[in-house]
């Protein structure tokens, strides 16, 4: 290849060389590209803090008092298969003043009873556990059946309270007041 005539550029010296189609005397050798040391990062390592264990406080449960009386009162509502449950009752021994009573509706059931002061035949308290029993109307034209409540008064603990009932006829129904209060005094 020819070498053009230099040119300069400030104090730069420019040599052009000019493409030419003339035959070269034997064959061009292909420029092979040589190779270049890859650079490969090597990891280092970086200190890691150890992890000590530390204790993790055990809540401690905060003991409920158990109710202690001769008396329950209660008034709520559970979830019953058809939807809610209402109830209502104030039951304490044969022989006081104060009148006892008892209402329970299961609206989505057709259960509708109440019990008059003297158709509760007894009351057993034991600890935050009641259980009363005895007869109610069922309904307008159902006629008398008999009944057993049970309730459990967790007071100030923080499970809710609960209700059960089962009639004579093979109703029954069970569970976690899901508003009201039962108290045991």
């Amino acid at each position: 290849m020819p070498v053009m005539p230099n040119n300069t550029y400030g104090n730069w010296r420019i040599d052009v060389l000019a493409a030419v189609n003339e035959p070269t005397p034997g064959p061009t050798p292909t420029p092979t590209a040589s190779p270049t040391p890859t650079l490969t990062p090597t990891a280092t390592p970086t200190p890691t803090a150890t992890v000590t264990p530390t204790a993790t406080p055990t809540p401690t449960a905060t003991p409920c008092s158990t109710p202690t009386g001769t008396q329950v009162d209660g008034s709520g509502v559970i979830a019953a298969s058809g939807g809610q449950a209402n109830f209502s009752f104030h039951v304490q021994p044969p022989g006081r003043r104060a009148p006892n009573f008892f209402s329970y509706s299961d609206p989505a059931a057709g259960v509708q009873l109440s019990a008059p002061k003297k158709k509760i035949n007894s009351l057993n308290i034991n600890g935050n556990h009641a259980q009363f029993s005895g007869s109610a109307k069922l309904g307008r034209h159902q006629g008398t059946i008999t009944f057993t409540v049970s309730v459990d008064d967790f007071g100030s603990c923080p499970n809710p309270d609960q209700f059960s009932i089962q009639l004579s006829n093979g109703y029954s129904a069970s569970g976690n007041l899901t508003s009201g209060d039962i108290t045991i005094h």
